[in-house]
């Protein structure tokens, strides 16, 4: 038999010549690698069989990329330890989604979010000026600020000098990460020790209290006549008390006051009103010092006697 090639409605047909008639066999390209036939027609002698395409193979999805770089600390971060690194940032935020700020913003969400967005805190101008810049809490930006937060934002008014070791900043960016909606709870941080003070500084802090901070926050520390807030109550105890580290009301006092100098008292002073306030929150005296250093403030809790 002798073949002929002929093209039909785009298709390639071989038209092979027999004694009784002729086949036709149209396929159209790419051909499955087994011939299916779909159709049969009949015209005359001449039958066409035309051969189902193939289908071809879905793209294969490409890998994610790795994470390289920081962020392959963080990915591999240890997010107990960097839970257990958080409570140097208890003293002035909060964590737990809805938690109102204390002296810095809620940070739930943190990550990848944008810098000085978080509503209704009054952010510092440096701070302010990041966000209105477009500024986004990336990953790198977050090891950048934690390890100097003034390199990194200048003007900013946080309080903290910084993370040197790498490691920490990215356990403590990882823990971080999973401070969202759905996100993977982290494990339970040290619970610390007990907040302790003598009634020493208590009687010293309460002099001080008399002479410099009566006439705002009034003598019962229910609030003054000048509209200095009230340092005890509901709304108090939920921002610095209930189980947040002493560094938070030590920095709250030692940043804010006296209102004409804040931050001019010695250290010692600082401690001795945080004793005075605590006495009047529920808290008696004991029989070790409260200190005078945020990082040792950080490991001691407050959370009132029932």
């Amino acid at each position: 038999m002798n073949p002929t090639i002929r093209h039909r409605a785009g298709r390639v047909v071989l038209t092979f010549g027999v004694a009784a008639g002729a086949w036709a066999v149209a396929a159209s390209a790419p051909m499955a690698e087994t011939a299916q036939p779909t159709g049969l027609a009949a015209a005359g002698n001449a039958h066409a069989i035309v051969l189902a395409q193939a289908t071809p193979p879905a793209p294969a999805t490409p890998p994610a990329p790795e994470a390289t770089g920081f962020a392959a600390l963080v990915a591999a971060g240890d997010v107990a330890a960097g839970q257990a690194a958080s409570l140097q940032c208890a003293g002035c935020h909060s964590f737990g989604e809805g938690e109102p700020a204390r002296f810095g913003p809620n940070l739930f969400g943190i990550v990848d979010h944008p810098v000085a967005a978080s509503a209704g805190f009054n952010y510092s101008p440096g701070m302010a000026a990041a966000g209105a810049a477009g500024g986004i809490w990336t990953i790198d930006y977050l090891n950048a600020f934690l390890e100097s937060p003034q390199a990194a934002i200048p003007g900013t008014t946080m309080p903290f000098g910084g993370i040197a070791d790498e490691a920490t900043r990215a356990n403590l960016i990882a823990y971080l990460a999973t401070l969202t909606p759905g996100g993977a709870p982290a494990a339970d941080a040290p619970a610390g020790t007990p907040v302790t003070f003598t009634q020493a500084q208590v009687d010293r802090g309460e002099r001080r209290y008399t002479r410099d901070c009566e006439e705002c926050h009034g003598a019962s520390l229910n609030g003054g006549l000048i509209g200095g807030p009230p340092l005890r109550g509901n709304v108090f105890e939920g921002k610095y008390l209930n189980g947040a580290p002493a560094s938070a009301l030590f920095l709250f006092t030692s940043t804010a006051m006296p209102p004409d100098n804040p931050g001019g008292y010695q250290a010692s002073i600082y401690a001795d009103l945080v004793a005075y306030i605590l006495t009047h929150n529920g808290f008696t005296a004991g029989t070790e010092e409260l200190p005078d250093d945020v990082a040792a403030l950080g490991a001691l809790v407050m959370t009132p006697t029932p």
